[in-house]
This record gives structure tokens, sequence and C-alpha cells, in this order.
């Protein structure tokens, strides 16, 4: 069928689209999210300006071209191929890559120059001047940098000749990791989909919008349902209305979606309840994705993050004191035992792939093994490469942040296939810890140094992980041979090779030219930026006087103890099938995202176990539209204020930020 074939010339057409969607991306993420700060487009795993971008090919693009010519017509897997580089692109902006690599690299030279310890640490690193875009040193001229933080005077232009060695120099470590992460996601997506039967949720949401539309039609099927519309509508309707209530609270009720019961709960026992336990809000588009949760995640999901408050208000109360990073180490210790069991359960694909990376391909599934595999080492060895003969930093310690890097997204990759969750970091506090419980003769200011650069590429990152979406986007064409996925790998490397440069530059201009936000509550423009680097020069300040901020309990305890409750929790799944906690829960106990998002988990948990029992699978079959529906009627509503305020700013008029806070 000529639906199922994707001939070069198709293929070409796709990717050459979906670049283009990837540049309007790259550059109206620094506008939208820092400058104007009205949302974040690109947050999570369903990003915003992602799905714009699909919408617009299939309910925009494809139907004009059909009626056009109806040869023109881009099929369902060219619309997949689109899809994908779109969203592998959102990788490089929002709070991964450029929410921070910019700001770091112009901060650190300012910081530095009036800090004499600071000054003293880093000649001691002897790091090489071209990664960073003005040298460093106490009292140093930071012309550069100085303008990069507080806006260029009238008349200036961007030295962007200043910022092409940094470039130059950090690019090597950026390509070793997506090769990494990119060639693991290669790797893991046959063992996951085909041997392991992993749900991937947010499949259902993507695959709906680039449905093939049928004989004589112009839309996908998703946008025919009255039950989609009728969902999608209701929820587009609640927010609009409540984004006018921002704006005019005299004239518009509030429509309540959050409650806050603190005020009930003020003494003893229930006054020790965190926020979580007496604080929430109703989260259509997680209500929506936890439709499509298998029902064990999404049980242990809230389970999790109501057990460890529970947990919080009887140690506050009874045990004191209370030492929020304990559950920090529980997810420590948590990650290592998923790694092991993830890689115990995929060993003999694993196997394969390793042999197939260094031997004659006899086959497609070889070819599409050997690339993989090739790509994963490689970007391993440029990753270990760099770290030793750039960061100056001892073996040892370069392999054991290759293999951390890997760890984390191996985990993040696993959580977004097997739980749908949109929005989810592992969170381990800006830092690796396991780093601070060596010997401190072991440590040193490289080490302590890059040790903060892997938390913010991996964990910090782990919002948008090139591994995970990779592996999303790989998922998205059912019809695609292991060919097809072989040749998607570096079809997605050099997306983001391209959206470094495009999607950096978009951000030095935005950056060079606003000193603040457009509604001056920020300074500079991604506060955040600026300051998650804090957490090395702490730690490098604190070695310089011969100690590591270590917690005031036994760390390696609690550590193991997450190992040890991990472990029993996988093993516990795998054994019995009606077992009903996952480790997965564990692992994103008291995380943000849960904490945040756990009311509404439990909504769409108990309304698909509702559907499921009395319902039976063909109610289930038919109530997807409405769930779909909670999903895009949330991004609908992100896009229509989204419009409204880039209307509102270029009108001259004052707009209100946070207007979309409900979604998450």
């Amino acid at each position: 069928m000529a639906e199922e074939r994707l001939t070069a010339a198709r293929a070409l057409a796709a990717v050459a689209t979906g670049l283009a969607g990837a540049v309007g991306i790259w550059w109206a993420i620094p506008y939208v999210n820092y400058v104007m700060r009205v949302t974040d487009l690109v947050n999570g795993y369903l990003p915003q300006a992602g799905l714009i971008g699909i919408l617009l090919l299939a309910i925009v693009l494809n139907p004009v071209l059909r009626l056009l010519n109806p040869r023109w017509m881009f099929s369902s897997r060219q619309l997949a191929l689109a899809a994908a580089v779109m969203l592998i692109a959102c990788v490089i902006g929002g709070q991964g890559l450029m929410a921070w690599l910019p700001h770091v690299l112009g901060y650190v030279p300012f910081d530095v120059s009036s800090n004499g310890q600071l000054a003293e640490a880093y000649a001691q690193m002897d790091l090489p001047s071209f990664l960073f875009p003005d040298p460093i040193g106490l009292g140093k001229s930071t012309d550069v940098t100085a303008r990069f933080v507080h806006e260029l005077l009238p008349g200036e232009s961007i030295p962007w000749g200043a910022w092409g060695p940094p470039l130059l120099g950090w690019a090597p470590l950026l390509l070793g990791c997506w090769l990494m992460t990119i060639g693991m996601a290669a790797i893991v997506y046959p063992q996951w989909r085909r041997n392991e039967r992993l749900a991937f949720p947010l499949l259902e949401t993507y695959r709906s919008l680039i449905a093939p539309p049928g004989p004589g039609r112009l839309f996908p099927p998703l946008f025919r349902s009255g039950l989609f519309w009728g969902s999608a509508g209701a929820v587009l309707l609640l927010f609009i209305l409540q984004g006018f209530e921002y704006y005019y609270p005299d004239r518009i009720p509030r429509i309540p979606l959050a409650w806050n019961l603190r005020g009930l709960f003020t003494e003893g026992f229930l006054g020790s309840l965190p926020y979580q336990m007496v604080e929430g809000r109703l989260l259509f588009i997680m209500i929506g994705v936890t439709f499509f949760m298998p029902t064990r995640i999404s049980f242990s999901i809230w389970f999790f993050a109501f057990a460890y408050g529970l947990h919080e208000a009887i140690v506050k109360s009874y045990m004191p004191p209370y030492y929020k990073s304990v559950v920090t180490d529980h997810r420590m210790g948590a990650m290592l035992a998923m790694t092991a069991a993830i890689l115990w359960l995929g060993r003999a694909h694993w196997f394969r792939v390793l042999r197939c990376s260094f031997t004659r391909a006899r086959s497609e599934e070889d070819r599409r093994d050997r690339t993989a595999g090739l790509a994963f080492l490689s970007g391993c060895a440029i990753m270990i490469g760099w770290f030793t003969y750039v960061g100056h930093v001892p073996i040892l310690w370069s392999v054991f942040f290759t293999a951390f890097g890997f760890m984390i997204s191996l985990l993040i990759a696993r959580i977004v296939c097997e739980t749908g969750m949109p929005f989810v970091r592992l969170d381990c506090a800006y830092q690796i810890s396991l780093v601070k419980l060596a010997p401190i003769g072991w440590l040193g200011y490289n080490t302590l140094y890059f040790a903060i650069v892997t938390a913010i590429l991996f964990p910090v990152s782990s919002i948008l992980s090139p591994a995970a979406m990779a592996t999303q986007a790989m998922a998205l064409d059912e019809k695609a041979s292991p060919r097809y996925r072989s040749r998607l790998v570096p079809v997605l490397i050099g997306c983001l090779v391209v959206g470094l440069v495009v999607c950096g530059a978009a951000s030095l201009t935005a950056t060079y030219h606003h000193s603040m936000t457009l509604d001056g509550r920020e300074h500079p423009i991604s506060n955040w930026g600026t300051g998650v680097f804090n957490n090395a020069h702490t730690d490098i300040q604190a070695w310089m006087h011969g100690r590591v901020d270590l917690p005031l309990y036994n760390q390696k305890a609690h550590i193991a103890f997450g190992v040890g409750l991990a472990g029993l929790l996988e093993w516990l799944s795998l054994r019995i099938p009606r077992w009903p906690l996952h480790p997965i829960g564990l692992l994103m106990a008291n995380v943000w995202w849960s904490k945040r998002a756990w009311h509404s988990i439990f909504i769409g948990w108990l309304l698909k176990a509702l559907i499921l029992r009395y319902g039976g699978a063909r109610v289930y079959r038919s109530a997807r539209p409405v769930f779909l529906g909670m999903i895009m009627g949330t991004v609908f509503a992100s896009v229509f204020w989204t419009l409204h305020s880039v209307a509102m700013v270029l009108l001259g008029r004052p707009y209100l930020t946070g207007v979309m806070d409900a979604r998450f």
C-alpha cells in the first residue's frame, strides 16, 4: 500500500518539514519561556511546542496538500518521521540544555572575577581557556559575560566570536552524551517493546494525532470523535474562563480547581502533614495520561507519594528531627537496584548488541543493533576522553561520571516508556550524592566541578532526556523496519547538533537584549540557570577547607534501604502478577512532580479501575477519546493563552504570567 511505503524522497521531505518546525521551536523557546515567562513550551514528554507542530502538520498542512494534490499529502509514516524530529528538537530547550548551559558559561567568569577563593580553585583546576567566553581569574576582564548578565549597552552588538571557542570546546562532551543516550535508546527499544511489552502510554496521544485520515477524509479519526471534542472543549472552556478570571476578577467568577486545607490542620500530627497531603490541584492532563498507564504503575506512584507524606508527618511529630534528603537517598538506592534489574532482564539483548557491534552484520536486525551499539560505545568513549583530557578528571572518576549518566538516561527512558508521565525528573538534589561518600582524599577541585556538570547534564536535565525522547520517537512509526530505525539514529543526533547552534544563538540573542523578564520579576532572565551551578562552587570552597558537606544521619544505610526495598518490589512484581506495588513508585517518591500530581493520578487510576470493572474492555476502548480530549484540551488552552500573551506584548499592553500554571 502507498500508505506503508516510505521512499527516500518522502523521508527527506518529512525530515526537512520536521526540521523547519524544529527551527521555529528553537527560536521561540528563549522568548516565550524566559523573556515573556508565559509558559514552558517544551516542559516534559508531551511538549507543548512539539504537539503544536504535529497538530499543524496533521490538521493544517496535510489537509491543504490533499486538496491541492492528493499525491503531495504526507502519509502517517512521514508524519511519524517529522514528529520524531520535532520531538527530539524539544530536548535542546526548556529546562533541558539551553536552560543552563549558556548561563553557566556566562555567569562563571563573572562570578569568579570577584571571588578570591573561587579564583584560586579555578587556577588549580587548570581548565582550558576555550571552555568559557571570558578569562577565568580574580579581577580578569569580563566584558563579554558582564553584558550577558546585564544586557548590551546602546549601540553594542553581540560578541559572537567570543562564544565560538566555548561552543567548540563543550561540543564533544555534548556529542558524546547524545551518541550514548540515543544509541542506548536504539538498543533498548526492541527489547522493551517486543520482549518486555512495555505500555508506552504516551504513544496513545502521538499516534492518535498522526493516524491516517482514511479514504476521502481530511483529518485523523480522533478529530471526528464527538467524545473527544466534548472533553477537549470542556477543558479548554474551563481554562479560558479561569484565565480571564485572572484578568477580570470582579466580572468572572472563580472556578476552583485547587484546594488548600491547611487552615483545618494546624496542630499536632495533622499540622505536620506536608503540603501534598493538604493542598492539591486538579490536573486534567495527568488524569488523561493515567488512563493509559498500567494500573499497577499508577497505583504505585500515588501510593508512595501518599505513604512518604505520612512518613514525613509521623517523623516530624513523634521522631524528630526529619531530614528531607533521606528520601533522596532512598531514591538513589532504588536507582541502583532498578538499573541492575533492567540490565539483568535485557542481558541477552545487550550481549547480542555487543556482539553485533564487532562482527559482520548478516541481517537488518544485526545492522540496527550494530549502529546502536557503535553509537553507544563511541559516545561513552568520547565522554570518558573529554572528562579525562579536557576536564583533567582522574580516569576512574571519568568512567564513573559516564556510567552515572548512562544509569540516569536508562532509568528516565524506562520511566517514561512504562508510566507515560509527561512531567517527571529524576531528582538527585542537583548533585551526585555518591561522590561525597568517597574518601575525601579521592576528591579534588576537578572531580567536584564535573560532578555538578554531570548532575546538570543528566538528572537535572532528565525532565527532557534525549534517551527518553528518542525512545518515544523510535516508537512512533509502527511499520518501521530495523533498517529505518538504524537510519533514524544519525537523523536524531544531527537534529540535536543543529539545535545546539540555532537554539544557542537564539538564547544568546534573547539574553544579551534582555537583562530581565518583560514582567520585571526575574533578573537575569534565567535565574535558575545562573544559580544551578552554585552547588559546584559551594562544594569546591568546602573541600578547599578540608571538608565536604554531608548529612547528619547514616546516609549509606538509607541508600542501602532503597536498594533493598526496590529490589524486593522488583522481585515481587516479576514473581506475582497481581502484586500491586512497583519500584517505580519508590523511584518517584517525594519528587516535586509526583507530589503535585498524585491526586490526579489517583483519580485517573480510580476511573480506569471502575470502567474496567463495570464496563469491560469495550467501554474502556470507547472512553479513550474522552481522556485524550483531557490531554489535548489542556494543550489547546496553553496554546490559546500563549498566543494571547504574545498579542498583548505586540500591542504594548500588560499581560499576566502564570495563567496556565494549573496545567501541572
